[in-house]
Formats: structure tokens, C-alpha cells, sequence
């Protein structure tokens, strides 16, 4: 009752402008204008806000919380929306293909970087090994990034800092242990 959920369809042209308007028992709402981007990253957390502690795995399949920390050097599995355009491409809305997956071209081309900012420990910029970047395996408009996280970090609260060729992104942190 309080929440749209929608996917933004790939062929939407970036440096374009696009109109939003929700229609609810044929009344409607106001009209938003928004700038398209090919990319607009943002990681889901786990408070409903998008701010605090990311939503994520860690290398066995378990979610992470303060209590069950990742550790210097492991992959974690991190979920967001908007990293663009997949190679190969599927349909609006559709689930993300297991075999093959599809990738984000950002991460194809090379230019998502993620970089894991200790601010505790003054160790920024450091940069994460991706794996994997596209979208996540038999869901809608959900992507997935297989990341390391570097062993200069931690511990402590770690932010993790998305860039690309049209986004910068810091909003989250992950709790890092030793």
C-alpha cells in the first residue's frame, strides 16, 4: 500500500528526460520528471531507508550482521538496482538469466570500480575485486555484485563506494571482522 515498485526499460535513452506519473483508481498523481542515466546504482540495505548496514551475503550464503561479520579477503554478494544495460540483454522485466548470466556492461567494459572506505582505520580508496556484476539469477530487475573485499580494511564498519562512467555512489557499510 505504500510502495511502487518498477523497472526502468533498458531502452530508454540516457541524457534523456522521462515523466512519471502513477495512475491508482483513476486518480493521478502528480507528474515527476526524471534525468535518465545509464547507470544510477544504489545497494539495498537492510534498514527500509537505503542507509546503514548493506543487504548482503557472504561467501556461504548467509546474510550479514554485526554478528556474523565477513572477513578480510572474502567475496560477498551484494544486491542493488540500477547498474544499466546487460550483455546478453533480456527483456524488460524479465527474470535474470542462470545460464548464460547477464552481465552489466559496466562491469563488461571495466568501468564499475567498488571501493571499500575504512574512515575508522583512514584507509580510503581501496579498491574490491568484482567477480561478477549483472543481474541476479531468476529475479526481476534485481542485480547482483560478487565482490572481495581488500585485506588493507576492517575491522569495523567498512562504506562501500560505487562508481562507473556515470555514477559515484557511498551510502552503506558493511561490518568487517578480523
Amino acid at each position: 500500500a505504500t510502495q511502487i515498485s518498477a523497472v526502468v526499460p533498458f531502452g530508454l535513452t540516457s541524457g534523456a528526460y522521462a515523466q512519471i506519473q502513477v495512475i491508482n483508481n483513476g486518480i493521478k498523481s502528480n507528474t515527476v520528471t526524471v534525468y535518465l542515466n545509464n547507470e544510477a546504482p544504489g545497494l539495498f540495505t537492510q534498514k527500509q531507508n537505503g542507509t546503514g548496514m548493506v543487504a548482503a551475503l557472504r561467501q556461504n550464503g548467509s546474510l550479514i550482521t554485526t554478528a556474523n561479520k565477513p572477513v578480510r579477503g572474502e567475496y560477498i554478494s551484494l544486491y542493488l538496482t540500477g547498474l544499466g544495460v546487460v550483455n546478453p540483454p533480456v527483456a524488460d522485466g524479465a527474470l535474470g538469466p542462470a545460464s548464460p548470466l547477464s552481465q552489466a556492461t559496466a562491469f563488461i567494459n571495466k568501468s564499475l570500480v567498488v571501493y571499500f572506505n575504512d574512515y575508522t582505520n583512514k584507509v580510503y580508496y581501496s579498491k574490491g575485486t568484482v567477480s561478477f556484476a549483472g543481474l541476479a539469477p531468476g529475479l526481476a530487475g534485481l542485480y547482483q555484485l560478487n565482490v572481495q573485499i581488500p585485506t588493507n580494511v576492517g575491522p569495523g564498519n567498512v562504506y562501500i563506494e560505487l562508481t562507473t562512467d556515470n555514477a559515484d555512489v557511498n551510502q552503506v557499510f558493511v561490518p568487517v571482522g578480523n
